[in-house]
């Protein structure tokens, strides 16, 4: 506490001595007051906490409780997030068959095709495949759909060409060669025909052996070229439009078929013919000109004669073409109790080493075997067209008369052989004329345009027909 003693207080003893009990009475005074009014504030703030302790202890106490009190902690994990569905890349084939499956009960039963198109293609992983399709039918409202125009995406199928023949490869010995590597299609673009370079007999380039300061000798060599010609292969196909009431499915696999099955089909059966070229109608065969090895007494016989003449001709990649019949022929081929064949054909794809394609379109006791590198081929996407209002001339290219002809022949059409409407009439017999439009029916026209094929010489191709089984 503050001393409140002044008599010995500088300022006291500073004043004569009849001064100094005053001067010490007014600061004693001072002092007091000053004290009593920090008494005050100090009893002030003492009752203040007095009254606000209670509550600081009652909370205090309730915080104590709650510490002391077991605590539930429940730990909840986010479930994360669920990844995106993955987008399959569209499969041209697929694409022009399910726009030609919408068109197609578009114009028979007026089901939108956008409809017919979802109900193919799930929304999960075929949204792209699902935008392509309806994108081929974005056409404008006059002319005919067609997959070549700009709207039918044709940059899809002037740069797919490869993906759809890779796809046709089960059906189609042309789509296995591209399919399994062995041959990349050429392409027309806008040219009626491609020249390919073509080198002379090998060999004749060979290196010299030169001493050292001695002259290099030139080494002079043939090259000579392969012109190919754009052809068409094409059909037509009518359908009652009672078709549209069986289900879309169905629908789309007959679609399927008459692009497949049946057009690719005539593609293989030429490319493995015999026949010589026809100017502006066909290609020939890989086979024309080409001489059959005498058939052995057995499958070995014929195999290494075969080997033999691509050893021949120095062949670079040799494959062999085959029919399932002789594929089982020679899987079950066996010496001393063992089989020959079967694993390499079951496990590698190979026969003697060297692999193979087999087919239906190879005639059934043919063996033929080509050098893949020595091939060159031309393919085209199909371009399909559909009409319910179209008149047609109801005759093919083979089988009875009435039939079309190309140069005198089955399977084709030119310009001297073919029947068109006014010739109806005056063929033997008459010629069947049909209006779909009557008949309510729709015609789809498959064109595959720009398809062509070659050796670049007839010794890299060699065929025997067996005489085993």
């Amino acid at each position: 506490m503050k001393d409140l003693n002044f008599e010995n207080d500088p300022r006291v003893l500073a004043l004569p001595p009849a001064l100094r009990p005053k001067m010490v009475s007014q600061l004693s005074e001072a002092a007091a007051a000053e004290l009593w009014d920090v008494l005050s504030v100090e009893l002030k703030d003492a009752f203040e906490a007095r009254t606000v302790v209670p509550t600081v202890v009652n909370e205090m106490s309730a915080l104590r409780r709650v510490m002391e009190r077991p605590q539930v902690v429940e730990a909840v994990i986010k479930e994360p997030a669920k990844p995106k569905a993955v987008q399959k890349a569209p499969r041209l084939l697929d694409c022009l068959v399910a726009s030609a499956t919408a068109e197609f009960l578009r114009r028979t039963n007026g089901t939108p095709v956008g409809k017919t198109i979802d109900s193919l293609f799930d929304a999960k992983n075929h949204k792209l495949s699902r935008s392509v399709s309806k994108k081929m039918l974005r056409k404008s409202a006059t002319g005919p759909a067609r997959t070549l125009d700009a709207a039918w995406a044709s940059e899809l199928t002037n740069h797919d060409v490869l993906g759809f023949w890779q796809d046709v490869g089960e059906v189609s010995v042309l789509g296995s060669l591209v399919s399994r590597g062995f041959a990349t299609p050429l392409d027309f673009g806008p040219n009626n025909s491609l020249t390919v370079p073509l080198r002379g007999p090998k060999g004749t380039m060979r290196g010299a052996w030169v001493e050292e300061g001695a002259t290099i000798p030139m080494l002079q060599g043939s090259l000579g070229s392969a012109t190919f010609f754009r052809y068409k292969l094409a059909g037509i196909s009518a359908y009652s439009d009672e078709l549209a009431q069986v289900s879309v499915p169905s629908i789309q696999s007959t679609i399927r078929e008459f692009i497949l099955e049946d057009t690719l089909v005539a593609a293989d059966e030429a490319f493995l013919s015999t026949d010589g070229p026809v100017p502006a109608l066909r290609p020939g065969g890989i086979l024309t000109g080409v001489t059959p090895l005498t058939p052995g007494a057995g499958y070995d016989d014929d195999l290494k004669g075969l080997l033999g003449a691509m050893a021949t001709a120095r062949a670079r990649n040799p494959v062999f073409l085959i029919s399932p019949q002789t594929e089982l022929a020679l899987m079950l081929a066996r010496e001393n109790g063992q089989y020959i064949f079967h694993d390499a054909m079951l496990n590698e794809g190979t026969i003697y080493g060297r692999p193979y394609i087999v087919s239906n379109n190879v005639p059934e006791t043919r063996i033929i075997i080509l050098d893949a590198a020595a091939l060159a081929i031309a393919l085209a996407v199909p371009e399909i067209d559909q009409s319910n209002a179209a008149t047609l001339v109801m005759t093919d290219a083979a089988g009875a008369d009435p039939k079309m002809q190309g140069n005198g022949a089955d399977h084709g059409s030119d310009a001297a052989g073919d029947i068109q409407i006014s010739d109806a009439a005056t063929t033997v017999p008459a010629s069947e004329v049909k209006s779909m439009f009557q008949m309510s029916a729709t015609a789809i026209r498959v064109v595959y345009s720009g398809m062509s094929w070659g050796m670049m010489a007839p010794s890299y191709v060699a065929y025997v027909d067996r005489g085993w089984s």
